[in-house]
């Protein structure tokens, strides 16, 4: 097939990329973009002692004054390099980050699944142990009776054949899931805990579910607490948060 001369002439004109210097700067000669150097790969970890290992092994050779460490929130740190001098631009060789609460909050738990996640996906402190005896009042038996007057649940329950115990459900409760880090204390908020009939089997045990109480608060002091770690642990690192 025989190329029109237009054709030719474009294949011609094509061109690689060429660079020009303007002071210290270097340009694309096509539009004028930055030709900018390759960054550093970030690396992943999923612990505060990662990210202090990282540093104390001194692996990319960097000075500690040309580093400081980014508490982005209570899930993620990043240790972050000085920006560069031509470029103003930082690199991030480590990031630190952990998966999300094992509870879902504000969905409803058969008993027994919700007797598995107290136990598995929070800090033993006084009211976990209250649910954790409440729940075995209600896996001994069934709730009859649920009602509610929007601050104070009160259900009725029979053990066995003879016993029918009715019990005041204590509200808000103050637990401590596994939200952040666990190099640090998990921040304890408040929860509300709320039961409900099993609309699938009217004569098997209630639902039950937690929701968050505090707007979020308990953020704020896993932060703290992450940066009390590294004033601990790395005092001569600068630390945002």
């Amino acid at each position: 097939m025989d190329m029109t001369a237009d054709a030719i002439k474009a294949i011609a004109d094509l061109k690689r990329p060429e660079k020009i210097s303007v002071g210290d700067v270097e340009y694309i000669i096509k539009g004028y973009d930055e030709a900018i150097p390759p960054t550093i790969e970030t690396l992943t970890c999923h612990t505060l002692t990662g990210i202090v290992d990282f540093v104390s092994e001194n692996i990319d050779g960097n000075t500690n004054e040309k580093l400081m460490i980014h508490i982005q929130g209570h899930d993620s740190v990043g240790l972050i390099s000085a920006a560069t001098s031509v470029y103003r631009r930082r690199e991030m060789p480590l990031k630190a980050i952990i998966s999300g609460s094992k509870f879902k909050f504000g969905e409803w738990y058969p008993v027994d699944e919700f007797v598995i996640a107290i136990n598995s996906a929070f800090v033993e402190n006084e009211d976990r142990i209250y649910l954790q005896s409440l729940m075995g009042s209600l896996t001994q038996g069934s709730s009859k009776n649920i009602s509610d007057n929007g601050a104070t649940q009160t259900t009725t329950v029979k053990s066995g054949v003879s016993f029918v115990g009715e019990h005041s459900i204590k509200n808000p409760l103050k637990l401590k899931p596994f939200r952040t880090f666990l190099e640090v204390d998990q921040p304890e908020s408040e929860f509300l805990f709320r039961i409900k009939k099993n609309q699938r089997d009217d004569d098997g045990l209630p639902m039950c579910s937690l929701f968050e109480a505090d707007g979020g608060a308990w953020k704020l002091e896993a932060i703290k607490s992450i940066k009390s770690y590294f004033a601990d642990n790395l005092p001569e690192i600068a630390v945002v948060a």
